[in-house]
């Protein structure tokens, strides 16, 4: 779109007029001549503002001090806009014109939000779903008929994963497991052979949402992390650490120092939070928490108290919250 400027009279301007039309265009002169006071005070000063302008409507009482307008008659053909000063000094020889002028951080946020990603292999187009979108969702599948809900561990892995499989079944129960698409048997599969395992983690039958929201919320409370949505494969991860860090973990005495309500609920019912300080084999101090855990089990815990937690011998920062043995 081509943008028209007329009787620009920023500074040493003298009421010109200028078409600029789509693609680059370099404006050039000497010095003083009013390159600087169109470019920066008149275009991006008319850019910037306009857009204040369009924000402050949904901001209560506005911007406190808004922008004074350019000296200009008329703009038109202009959108928000990106300026870039000509002062920028960078002797990084690695560097490029996005990195050297600040361009890149935004040029990050405009491909992934505004681009499309998809599968190099097949061409199936990405999406990063929020909770309540996958809530949406599966209402929508549960209403029409039982949804059985699995989370992808492993795709493609040689091995027979019968260490994994083992530990798996214990705590979740070996009808929980699927290898290859299919129930596991107990039996380790061919370790020669590339092997696909997921965790069933419930299923859901009902004939409304009235019915099938509380289900859903209590299924996604197993796999979602305490800072809220995220992908089902990074809540197993941290379920599989967890049950990891309960037989292999090093026990140690944990202090509280904080006992906190949460944003998060489930099924209503508000989630609280266990903050402490711990120290590893080696001395040094580490913090963690519980995650969201029910009321009742944060309830007999004051600052102060001691606890047990676990943590990784070999990242002793990552721990998870046993209380009372």
């Amino acid at each position: 779109m081509k943008i028209e400027i007329r009787g620009a009279s920023e500074h040493n301007l003298k009421g010109i007029d200028v078409d600029i039309g789509a693609g680059l265009t370099v404006v050039t002169g000497v010095s003083g001549s009013g390159k600087t006071s169109l470019v920066f005070d008149t275009l991006y000063h008319e850019a910037r503002r306009r857009l204040l302008d369009v924000l402050a409507i949904s901001r209560p009482g506005g911007w406190s001090q808004p922008a004074a307008p350019a000296r200009v008659e008329s703009i038109s053909g202009l959108g928000p806009a990106i300026a870039v000063g000509q002062n920028v000094l960078n002797r990084n020889p690695l560097s490029t014109l996005a990195s050297a002028s600040g361009l890149y951080p935004f040029l990050r946020l405009l491909y992934s939000r505004l681009g499309t990603r998809r599968c190099a292999q097949c061409g199936t187009q990405w999406e990063v779903l929020s909770e309540d979108e996958l809530v949406e969702r599966l209402v929508a599948l549960a209403v029409r008929g039982p949804v059985q809900v699995c989370a992808p561990l492993l795709h493609g892995v040689m091995g027979s994963h019968r260490t994994l499989l083992e530990l798996l079944a214990r705590e979740l129960g070996a009808e929980a497991l699927r290898v290859d698409g299919r129930v596991w048997q107990g039996q380790p599969p061919e370790p020669g052979q590339p092997h696909d395992l997921e965790v069933e983690l419930g299923r859901l039958e009902g004939a409304g949402p009235d019915w099938a929201l509380p289900a859903i919320f209590t299924l996604l409370g197993l796999v979602f992390a305490p800072i809220g949505g995220v992908l089902f494969f990074r809540g197993l991860r941290g379920v599989l650490r967890q049950l990891r860090l309960q037989t292999d973990g090093t026990r140690a005495e944990a202090t509280v120092v904080e006992v906190e309500e949460t944003n998060l609920r489930l099924n209503g019912v508000v989630q609280w939070r266990i903050r402490y300080r711990y120290q590893d084999h080696r001395g040094r101090t580490h913090a963690g928490d519980s995650g969201t855990i029910p009321p009742e089990e944060a309830e007999p815990w004051k600052v102060g108290d001691r606890g047990v937690i676990r943590f990784d011998p070999h990242a002793a920062r990552k721990s998870i919250w046993v209380g009372r043995e």
